[in-house]
Formats: C-alpha cells, structure tokens, sequence
C-alpha cells in the first residue's frame, strides 16, 4: 500500500524501529509518520467556531486506553471536537491509536498547553463551559443544554482541576440508580457524546 501511494519506505532493525516508534511493545515493528488532518489548535479553531457544536474538554484524563476510547466516541458521535492539552495528557501515541481504533486520525483534536488556558479561551470566545460531578442536582438528561458548549471530563481520582473548576458555568450529573460510585471517564465520555447525538435528533 505504501508503494502503491509513493510513499518512501526504509527497511532497519527492530531496535531502530523502536527507537522511532518509541514504543517497542505496541508499533509491531512498522513505524509511520501521520499526519492527523483534522488536528489543529484550539486558538485557532475558536477564530471561526461554528455556531452549534460541542466539545469535549480532557482534565487530566491520563490514560492512553481511556484517551483513545474518547476520541473513538467523539469521532462516532460526530462532536465538534475534543480539547487535549499537552500538559497533563498523554501523546497521541501508538496506545491512543490502538484504543480509538484508529479514529485518532480522523478525530477534531484540538491542541493547548493545559486545560486552564484551554478553560480561559472558551470563555473569552463566550463558549460555556459544562462540568460534570455526582453533588450536582441537575441531571444530564434534564439540562436544558446550550447549542454550544465545552463539556469537561475530569481526572478519576481528583475531578476537574481547580482552574478550570472556577470557569465552570454549569454543573450536572449522569443519574445512576444503581450502587456504584463513579463511571470510568471513557463511558462518561460516550454517554455525553452520545446524549448530544439524542439532543439533535428530538
């Protein structure tokens, strides 16, 4: 396929290929370079947003699988895009790729140095920002949801960091009848993406 496309190939060491991938474990002794079309950064993304559309925000979500099973949803959901700061987030590396099933390609990966700044520019570009924690009396199916808005995946652990914490407009819940504590943050991810899916189609 390479050949067929005029793509250059180099033939090397197992070693030497690892040392390119970075990842010796996962790259299966190929590495490529890709380029990911639809990343870009947020700055300039909100130049020229579009008048509906939601984000997703990543807060600490630091688990390659858990970062990869997002923008899988994200890309199936059709979202607008998903906010990945450097800081505080994996590399889109051969891990994320895996879990998204190779979606990260195709995925509206919007890049920022840490979810703070990524918190100010939604705000200064008058996106609201929507935050999710089980205290709040508002449930995700009843919130009367903004045509466009940033929703915010906090780290498992710790939740949503304090700097973004303080720029959170609106908080809600996703009601869960049932005994367990929390949700991993990949499923919470899916169940917004997926909610918003339903919001377009009532």
């Amino acid at each position: 396929l390479a050949v067929e496309r005029g793509i250059s190939i180099e033939r090397c060491s197992p070693k030497e290929v690892s040392r390119i991938s970075r990842n010796g474990r996962q790259d299966q002794g190929v590495a490529l370079d890709v380029v990911a079309e639809r990343m870009m950064a947020l700055e300039d993304w909100l130049a020229n947003p579009p008048a509906a559309g939601h984000l997703l925000l990543l807060d600490g979500v630091t688990t390659p699988a858990n970062v990869g099973m997002i923008l899988r949803s994200v890309v199936a959901a059709d979202l607008a895009g998903v906010i990945l700061p450097r800081r505080g987030s994996p590399k889109v590396d051969p891990m994320v790729i895996k879990a998204s099933a190779g979606t990260a390609f195709r995925a509206p990966i919007l890049r920022t140095p840490d979810s703070t700044t990524a918190a100010e520019s939604l705000m200064r570009a008058g996106i609201p920002i929507v935050g999710m924690r089980m205290e709040s009396a508002i449930d995700l199916y009843s919130f009367e949801a903004p045509a466009r808005a940033a929703w915010v995946l906090g780290n498992e652990a710790t939740g949503v960091s304090q700097g973004v914490h303080d720029r959170v407009t609106s908080w809600v819940r996703i009601p869960m009848p049932g005994p367990a504590e929390s949700l991993n943050v990949a499923v919470a991810g899916s169940i917004l993406a997926f909610d918003m899916v339903r919001r377009q189609r009532s």
